[in-house]
């Protein structure tokens, strides 16, 4: 399996991506960099109806201006996996939990997507016919509540976050948690998930073992997750399943500057952990090695 870190590439520079089938493409760029009037005015005129209903509806105007630039740059990131198809002519559709997807007919391929953002992220996973789901969160968050703590961990994730150091218990709670959010996305599950249900365990060897808390709805299919060690300002977890267990998910990170912006771009990304793991029932658990890549 493979984690690499692909050059800068700017979103409004390139002509058209290539996509796998094994492949997920993750693409990330700090929204407070787009203040440009241009890239504005092209995501706005880009919008759908009802997203600027949305839009206009937000009372703040950083919560207005990251819509804007999340579903703008969506829209232009999708016209380059599919160039006949220009920004403002995607169409979307969500299911019963909510979650969106591509709903423009005869496409060449099933493009996947998944969205995410926090104050100074934005992150896409685009797939090709692959299920998906992304998280991403600074890491800067404060996790002293144990409110939060209490609706997130499971009892063996409680166990091993008591015996870190304060350091590590932030770390470690970035990781749970945007993990967790990650598959839960990529299920299209929603908020009938229960988090603490789910059981991640970290260790020190770099292991993961995954407890999906119940039997797997479909069989023999196979979980993969990924999540970025060494970010600068942010943690960014993935999620998909693949369809056939001997099928290896390569993932491709890109640090998505948009071209106008005029700051200096910067590179988040030193490496990647990530395991492949098949569901498991409660009682059933794999200890199994990710790969590190540097």
């Amino acid at each position: 399996m493979d984690c690499t870190i692909a050059a800068n590439y700017l979103i409004n520079g390139l002509v058209v991506v290539q996509i796998r089938p094994n492949e997920l493409h993750v693409w990330h760029f700090n929204d407070e960099l787009v203040r440009e009037p241009s890239p504005l005015k092209s995501y706005a005129q880009s919008l759908s109806d009802d997203e600027r209903q949305r839009y206009n509806k937000f009372r703040f105007e950083h919560h207005r201006h990251q819509f804007l630039v999340a579903h703008g740059a969506l829209r232009q990131l999708l016209s380059k996996y599919v160039p006949e198809i220009s920004a403002h002519q995607w169409k979307f559709k969500t299911n019963k939990f909510g979650k969106p997807s591509i709903a423009n007919e005869r496409l060449p391929y099933p493009l996947e997507f998944n969205l995410s953002h926090t104050p100074g992220n934005i992150a896409f996973v685009i797939a090709n016919g692959l299920q998906s789901g992304i998280d991403v969160e600074a890491n800067s968050r404060q996790i002293g509540d144990p409110e939060i703590i209490q609706q997130v961990f499971s009892a063996s994730e409680h166990e091993q976050f008591s015996n870190l150091s304060k350091n590590e218990k932030q770390s470690f709670f970035l990781s749970i948690w945007t993990l967790k959010e990650a598959y839960v996305k990529a299920l299209g599950a929603g908020l009938q998930m229960t988090l603490t249900d789910l059981s991640f365990e970290l260790n020190k060897t770099g292991s993961i073992i995954f407890d999906s808390g119940s039997p797997p709805e479909v069989k023999p299919e196979y979980w993969n997750f990924f999540y970025l060690t060494k970010t600068r300002t942010h943690t960014i977890s993935l999620a998909a399943l693949a369809k056939h267990s001997d099928k290896k998910i390569e993932v491709k990170m890109f640090d998505a500057r948009p071209e106008h912006h005029t700051q200096k771009p910067y590179r988040s990304v030193s490496g990647c952990s990530q395991m492949q793991a098949q569901t498991f029932h409660r009682e059933q658990k794999a200890n199994i090695q990710p790969a590190i890549f540097r």
